[in-house]
């Protein structure tokens, strides 16, 4: 399949935005070593099967927003419960393995949910198998009690990200709860 400058465009000015912002430094000459290196890496990345419209990128960006507001919610949260876990022992620490259930339909979706769950204090995915995620929790009993589908809002926010359509709450699980961030230490 043969791709067209307008494919890489997106990729290639989202690299270029990212070596900036990584280098933090916006002379001009490190305004052409960013399109040097967001054009050389564009070409790494495999075409994609379709390319996103322009009047979806707004939903998408936002998405992408949201989804990184949040991450960074649980990680500050979660941070501070497991930080209260070590430094006062409020209570103890019950480790253990969870299985919760991967519903994603693409393994870029299961691999960004993955990462939600691993960046968050206290909880690790450890093995992405075909329709589970086997995860390491500081407080496992809490984590069993939430259920395997737990994070269903998590799931429609990255499925959204992705650019998939988004599934209403009909399509959740029988008795899978509402919202439950990423974190909710486990």
């Amino acid at each position: 399949m043969r791709t067209t400058v307008s494919q890489r465009l997106p990729y290639a000015v989202g690299i270029g935005l990212l070596y900036l912002q990584l280098t933090g430094n916006v002379v001009p000459s490190n305004l052409v070593a960013a399109a040097i290196v967001g054009g050389a890496l564009s070409l790494l990345v495999p075409p994609g099967e379709r390319t996103l419209p322009l009047r979806e990128w707004p939903s998408v960006i936002l998405a992408l927003l949201r989804h990184a507001l949040t991450v960074a919610v649980d990680v500050f949260v979660n941070g501070l419960v497991v930080a209260s876990l070590v430094i006062w022992r409020t209570r103890r620490v019950h480790p253990g393995l969870v299985q919760l259930r991967n519903r994603h339909s693409t393994e870029i979706a299961s691999a960004l949910d993955a990462h939600a769950i691993t960046i968050s204090p206290g909880q690790m995915v450890v093995c992405i198998e075909d329709n589970d995620f086997q995860t390491h929790c500081l407080q496992a009993p809490e984590a069993r009690a939430a259920g395997r589908d737990a994070g269903h809002a998590r799931h429609e926010r990255i499925e959204r990200l992705v650019g998939l359509p988004r599934r209403g709450r009909a399509h959740a699980p029988p008795g899978s709860p509402p919202d439950l961030p990423s974190g909710t230490p486990m």
